[in-house]
């Protein structure tokens, strides 16, 4: 998993700069993000990602201890779509990843049946 920590380690070896200074840059980057989510309510980065706010509407749900009906209020939620770079990029990484062959298993032989559980 990758940590804020991380992505500043990234950043100041990209930039040539400083962790201090790329730290300042990741969390100014994050904090415009989110106050462009928040007031528009959408973000799109053309390629990498999308986020979306809406508004998920009050609904009936049930208290799983007393099995009692109550109803949840309304509440803005976030929703998250990559776009097709960063689909692709990621797509290309599993796949170098994982180009170890796959043993193959040996045909069985002509008219006998799979080794499996007996029969009593």
């Amino acid at each position: 998993m990758t940590t804020r920590k991380s992505l500043v380690a990234f950043v100041a070896n990209k930039l040539d700069m400083s962790k201090k200074d790329a730290d300042v840059v990741v969390g100014t980057v994050v904090e415009g993000m989110m106050d462009v989510v928040k007031k528009e309510g959408k973000l799109q980065l053309t390629g990498v990602i999308t986020l979306k706010t809406r508004v998920a509407p009050t609904r009936t749900g049930i208290n799983p201890k007393t099995q009692e009906k109550i109803q949840i209020p309304e509440r803005t939620v976030l929703s998250a779509k990559f776009g097709t770079e960063f689909k692709a990029a990621v797509n290309k990484a599993k796949k170098s990843a994982a180009k170890k062959p796959a043993k193959k298993e040996a045909p069985a032989a002509k008219g006998k049946k799979p080794a499996g559980k007996k029969k009593k």
